[in-house]
């Protein structure tokens, strides 16, 4: 009898164990860096154990690395001094990521350091209570000479190489509002403090016309549009951008294009609303033409009007002002100035879409 209640004690004891360490599994996280003064550095979080989560962040981090603080339930941060030669290093742990930088930052400083500086930092999604998440700011565009800034705020612990190109393709949108073509001049973040944003610089220019051709042939119309897709049901990215694709076909299509080129894809698969958000040009078809047009855009995305002028040789000019009116009258005088015979006005748009 006394044999058999103590082998349903042990029993009773192995459940228990094995019911704890399954509710804590995916709690262990691990920071990792080069050097220092270097630039490799590596996270990982949410790790059933250290030594898979030291495996992995020695992967990320890359040759030459060492592991350099292990947490659990919380958030850390490692902090070393970046003048010359000094090994001087902190280290802290909080509930939140700012106050674990606050309190590495101060343990560096107190040992020494003067140039104490932020080298890798994590959170293990275990933590304390998460706070809700702050109403971020609405993205906004700036214009400096030629050059626009389109700053994009993010309300997550991500790098700066993961906000870029979700940024990179909203601020496409900068110029496709206006039917121009972008070109990406640079990406910067604010990684610090929040509210966490990358600014992306970019200037907008006409879209190159096809060279005339005797033959018919397929090319982009020569400015990106940016498309959002709800999805109700709980898949992944993979089965949901090319849905997404299926619809921005549909879309060209409905204008008498060919379909969708190649885009740039991405999801919000965490919570609902899930959607997917796509960049895309319509491919159209050029038909063959007696000699070569030319399209003379003077555009500024921030203005709401743009009216667009044909003349008779089949030459295009686009003017945009802040009124219908005044946009009109400056495509007009547009053509006019370059010897256009049949100036006519063949669109006006308000925010990139027609309005007759």
């Amino acid at each position: 009898m006394y044999q058999k209640r103590w082998s349903q004690f042990i029993w009773s004891l192995n459940f228990l164990c094995l019911l704890f360490s399954a509710n804590s599994a995916h709690a262990v996280g691990a920071l990792a860096i080069d050097n220092n003064q270097g630039d490799q550095y590596g996270w990982a979080v949410d790790y059933p154990s250290v030594s898979e989560a030291e495996i992995r962040v020695l992967k990320e981090c890359g040759k030459g690395c060492q592991v350099v603080k292990t947490f659990s339930n919380t958030c850390a941060a490692y902090v070393a001094d970046q003048s010359a030669g000094s090994s001087i290093w902190g280290w802290g742990e909080a509930d939140s990521l700012a106050e674990a930088k606050t309190t590495a930052n101060r343990y560096c400083t107190a040992r020494g350091g003067r140039q104490c500086l932020a080298r890798a930092w994590g959170c293990d999604s275990k933590k304390s209570p998460k706070k809700k998440p702050s109403k971020l700011p609405d993205s906004t565009v700036t214009k400096q000479g030629g050059v626009y800034n389109k700053r994009v705020y993010f309300d997550d612990t991500r790098r700066c190489s993961a906000w870029c190109p979700e940024a990179q393709a909203q601020a496409k949108g900068v110029c496709g509002d206006q039917r121009l073509d972008s070109e990406i001049l640079n990406c910067q973040c604010n990684e610090t403090q929040k509210p966490y944003y990358a600014d992306v610089q970019l200037t907008c220019k006409a879209p190159k016309q096809p060279a005339c051709t005797n033959k018919p042939q397929i090319t982009t119309e020569g400015y990106t549009r940016n498309e959002t897709f709800y999805f109700n049901n709980f898949e992944r990215c993979s089965r949901w951008c090319p849905q997404a694709k299926g619809k921005a076909d549909a879309i060209c299509q409905s204008e008498g294009k060919v379909d969708a080129s190649d885009s740039n894809c991405h999801c919000n698969e965490t919570q609902k609303p899930y959607w997917a958000k796509i960049a895309f040009s319509c491919r159209v078809k050029t038909t063959p033409c007696k000699g070569v047009s030319q399209t003379f855009s003077v555009v500024d995305p921030l203005d709401d009007w743009v009216a667009t002028v044909k003349d008779a040789a089949g030459n295009y000019y686009a003017n945009s002002s802040k009124t219908e009116s005044s946009a009109e009258g400056q495509a007009l005088s547009a053509c006019r100035q370059k010897k256009g015979k049949g100036c006519t006005i063949i669109n006006t748009t308000f925010k990139g879409k027609v309005a007759k």
